[in-house]
């Protein structure tokens, strides 16, 4: 971060504005800055006496502030608004906002502080528990930044002194709006129109709302009057769109290929041509045009006929030496040019774009850097929805900044940006193009061409490629001493008896079983879509995802289809998560596999059958915990509790509840993990179920007060819980996971023979019951009861077979676990190389996971590397 250039010509690189109770933090600050520029570059304290003797402050602070520093940071605290020199300062720091000099400002808070005339939202940066150390390398970032901007600015331009394109070169371009970033297209069509290029120029290909008018418009400004002596624009467009709505062009536009070749023959002042023949015209037009050095900027030319592009394409490819061309079209035509596939603009050329609209916006003008962020990411950055969204800010009913970015959803015929970017489009769209935008919409990761294949419908009879899909990297975390006991005992009893599996199925996903399907009709679909700029593909064409606002269109152009893909994704996902969840743990490899085709479909299944639901959150239990998706277990399970209560299913609302407090307890929230204990046994309570249940939420509230380390209303809870299930008579895999939390509460309370005696009778309650994954536990349990005793070489071998039985069920917290406690014997025996695979690999899972456990899997790794 030292490379930030010093060669400010403002007086101050940074200025404080901050209270006296924050004079140490910033302070210390303030002294590494210093030794990057000099302690006269820094103003942070009162010792410039004779910059603050100033009797008009009012004048001076915002000069200091504004013209005599490059950076102002703000460190805001509880008693910063009630300082009088603070709040001088304030007024002056505001004022500097107030004119969109949101760059040159970084804010700062302790203790979530605020200040008067800032949103909450505004994006402070929090300064509780960071060192001084990080707060410099933000500054010097935006510093960088400074620099960089000063650089282009101070650069030679072809821009006049308010802002607009000018050229030296005859020319009837269009006035072009202010315009932000493109620097790399730019350069790109700079380099297709040097004269040394063998191209004809370049094409601008994207949808509708893209920029691609601005962005020719542009290059031709930037043209060189040395290469070209005359320009020439002609648009084909019929429409365009403004803040008012759909504006139609047909009076004034050319609308074919007749009237743009009349059209050019005039500029050239060639009259004479347009009493030729139509089909005579194109060669005396090429004779025209040799030795005149022109550029040529033929604007919207999706809206010609095929034979028309195509004759058009052949006319610019024999363009004389020194003529070029810059098409523009939301569709490639033709080859051989270089060709532009133009996607969003950057965040720094959206938020620069949204500052300029501001300078005639005042509601606008009021919003804050954050707020700009999220009208950002709500177009997706394209420049048309970015500019026809903020234009809406007070006007009608669109009097906030929040009323816009939801206007957009539901706007009034003639005046829908969505329309006017897709519409044309989505009409000739094939079948097959129809299904897979329809398909992806359901994705919000990229989808590959199988997955959406498998949605979209297609004709099972079309030709299949063989390449294996892709499956996610296995992700897990380090388990803790503790079993959560996150299933129901009896899950036959949890199963949609109404489910028949499909006979056409087998046990796992097609994709895992064989080589992975991929139609090639689809395939050519998604790319045909790539080339219409609405679908994105990853590296080497292996996944997709949909362009922003595409969705949204679909699902008001297309209802028909959308809800046709999405009941087959639904079924789909449905047969493959009751085929290979629940206890099947030999195929949650296979179920892993399938799971980013699965996924979409979990909003269906929660806006859908609560039954259904139910049922799928049973069947998902042990794969989400097991493979590590504890978030995504997490949020499933709360919203199937709402679901649950609503449709007073209280039986199912308590089983969501207890889910959720083990999910919690995964993350050592005790807190949460008892306020759920008790929203269990409540929600069992109204279901009148029995002894099970209340010995399960018993047992979640000694889960809780475990991870308050109140071991001994831990090891009561415990053994009230299993004293409830002795009553049955029977012993259980409740009994296995109650019998481990029993253990692990006389471990952690340092009882280690009562902890021992605990552990052997889960083993052996385990293996009665067949109760695999409680095997593992066990064993586990009493490898690290083993590890006090330090008998290395027995530990080992218990070591390495609770490990085995760990893999055997899956479950990645246990096998990180596992990989821990085998690495420590192994150090213990100086066996150092393998040591530090086993210790590599617990590091691996519990990273992934976000285990509460991490901090002890990487001493182990450090144990093993020093």
């Amino acid at each position: 971060m030292s490379g930030v250039s010093p060669a400010s010509a403002k007086r101050f690189r940074v200025a404080f504005s901050f209270a006296g109770e924050t004079r140490g933090f910033v302070a210390a600050l303030a002294s590494l800055l210093a030794e990057e520029f000099g302690k006269k570059k820094i103003l942070y304290d009162k010792f410039h006496e004779s910059e603050f003797a100033r009797r008009d402050l009012g004048i001076y602070l915002p000069e200091l502030y504004h013209k005599e520093s490059d950076l102002v940071v703000i460190v805001l605290s509880s008693a910063y608004d009630e300082k009088q020199w603070t709040g001088l300062e304030w007024t002056a720091i505001h004022d500097l906002l107030s004119q969109r000099k949101h760059d040159e400002v970084i804010l700062c808070r302790f203790d979530r502080a605020t200040v008067t005339g800032l949103y909450s939202t505004v994006g402070f940066i929090e300064l509780d528990g960071r060192k001084p150390e990080e707060i410099r390398d933000l500054i010097l970032e935006r510093l960088t930044l400074i620099d960089e901007r000063r650089e282009v600015a101070e650069a030679p331009s072809v821009s006049s002194t308010d802002g607009s394109a000018k050229t030296s070169i005859p020319h009837n371009l269009p006035t072009l709006q202010p315009f932000f970033g493109r620097e790399d297209e730019l350069k790109k069509i700079a380099d297709a129109l040097d004269p040394d290029s063998r191209t004809w120029g370049a094409l601008i290909d994207g949808p509708g709302g893209m920029g691609k008018t601005s962005l020719a418009v542009r290059a031709a400004y930037d043209a060189s009057p040395e290469v070209f002596k005359k320009i020439i624009f002609i648009s084909l467009k019929t429409r365009e769109l403004d803040d008012d709505g759909l504006r139609d062009l047909s009076g004034f536009i050319l609308s074919g290929l007749v009237e743009l070749l009349n059209e050019l023959a005039r500029e050239l002042g060639r009259d004479d041509i347009l009493k030729l023949a139509e089909n005579e015209r194109l060669r005396p037009l090429l004779d025209a045009l040799r030795g005149t050095q022109t550029l040529l900027v033929l604007d919207n030319l999706e809206s010609l006929r095929k034979p028309e592009r195509d004759t058009l394409f052949t006319f610019v490819k024999k363009l004389p030496a020194g003529c070029k061309a810059i098409l523009t079209s939301r569709g490639r035509i033709g080859s051989g040019a270089e060709e532009l596939i133009l996607e969003a603009l950057s965040e720094k050329a959206s938020l620069d774009t949204l500052a300029e609209l501001a300078t005639h916006n005042p509601l606008l003008a009021q919003t804050s850097g954050a707020e700009r962020l999220v009208l950002y990411r709500e177009t997706a950055g394209k420049p048309l929805l970015l500019r026809w969204t903020a234009g809406q800010i007070g006007r009608g009913h669109c009097l906030t900044f929040t009323d816009a970015p939801h206007f957009i959803r539901s706007c009034p015929e003639g005046n829908d940006p969505l329309e006017f970017i897709f519409g044309d489009l989505v009409e000739d769209f094939h079948d097959h193009e129809t299904k897979a935008l329809c398909a992806l919409t359901y994705f919000t990761l990229p989808a590959i061409v199988e997955h959406v294949a498998a949605i979209a419908g297609v004709d099972a009879a079309i030709a299949e490629r063989g390449a294996h899909a892709p499956s996610r990297a296995v992700s897990g975390a380090l388990a803790g001493n503790i079993r959560p006991t996150d299933e129901d005992a009896d899950l036959s009893g949890e199963r949609d008896a109404t489910w028949v599996p499909d006979p056409s199925s087998a046990r796992a996903p097609k994709t895992a079983r064989e080589g992975a399907c991929a139609p090639l009709s689809v395939e050519t679909a998604l790319k045909s879509l790539v080339n219409r700029s609405l679908v994105v593909p990853t590296d080497e064409f292996q996944s997709f995802t949909l362009v922003p606002m595409v969705a949204d269109f679909l699902r008001k152009k297309k209802p028909e289809v959308m809800a046709e893909t999405g009941d087959r994704l639904e079924k789909r996902a449905y047969a493959l998560i009751i085929e290979n969840g629940y206890e099947n743990h030999d195929r949650f490899p296979a179920l892993e596999a399938a799971w980013p085709g699965i996924a979409p479909a979990l909003p269906l299944f929660l806006n859908g059958d609560n039954a259904r639901l139910q049922t799928v959150c049973n069947a998902l239990q042990n794969f989400l915990h097991f493979q590590g998706r504890w978030d995504e277990w997490l949020a499933l399970c709360e919203i199937a509790e709402v679901r649950a209560i609503a449709a007073a299913d209280y039986h199912k609302a308590g089983w969501r509840a207890y889910n959720i407090g083990c999910s919690h307890h995964l993350r050592q929230r005790a807190k949460a993990v008892i306020a759920c204990a008790e929203r269990a046994a409540t929600h069992w309570g109204s279901a009148e179920v029995g002894a099970r249940e209340l010995s399960l939420s018993i047992g979640l509230r000694g889960k809780g007060h475990l991870s308050e380390e109140d071991y001994p209303s831990a090891i009561a809870a415990f053994r009230q819980a299993l004293e409830l299930l002795q009553s049955f008579g029977s012993e259980s895999k409740d009994m296995v996971a109650v019998l481990n939390d029993l253990g692990s509460a006389e471990y952690n309370a340092n009882k280690l023979e009562a902890s021992a005696e605990w552990f052997r009778e889960a083993l052996r309650v385990a293996n009665v019951c067949g109760d695999a994954e409680g095997v593992a536990i066990s064993m586990g349990n009493l490898t690290e009861l083993a590890l006090c005793r330090e008998d290395w070489p027995s530990t080992e071998t218990l070591a390495r077979k609770a490990l085995t039985a760990a893999v055997a069920v899956h479950r990645q917290e246990l096998i990180a676990s596992g990989n821990d406690r085998l690495a420590l014997t192994l150090m213990r025996q100086s066996k150092v190389s393998e040591a530090r695979t086993h210790a590599l690999r617990a590091v691996e899972i519990c990273s992934q996971l976000g285990s509460s456990n991490l901090a002890f899997a990487q001493a182990t790794l450090a144990e093993c590397e020093g």
